[in-house]
């Protein structure tokens, strides 16, 4: 029996699914290339990969010290 759970990660879709035991993530469509033993970690993998996307589409973020001195 396979399972698959949809989230939102800001504009992202995140899908985690199981099948016989091994969670596998995909992020906007896109498979990661590992599967998981846990649900935690899968959604865990997921997310951290959104956040990549979206550090990589806007560029680096600012040092918090950069960001108090704009402040």
């Amino acid at each position: 029996m396979s399972q698959k759970i949809r989230y939102h990660v800001g504009r992202h879709v995140l899908e985690v699914a199981a099948n016989k035991g091994r969670w596998t993530t995909t992020v906007d469509g896109v498979g990661l290339d590992q599967w998981f033993m846990s649900l935690a970690d899968a959604w865990t993998a997921g997310v951290t990969e959104a956040g990549r996307l979206d550090r990589c589409a806007t560029g680096p973020a600012p040092s918090l010290a950069r960001a108090r001195r704009l402040a």
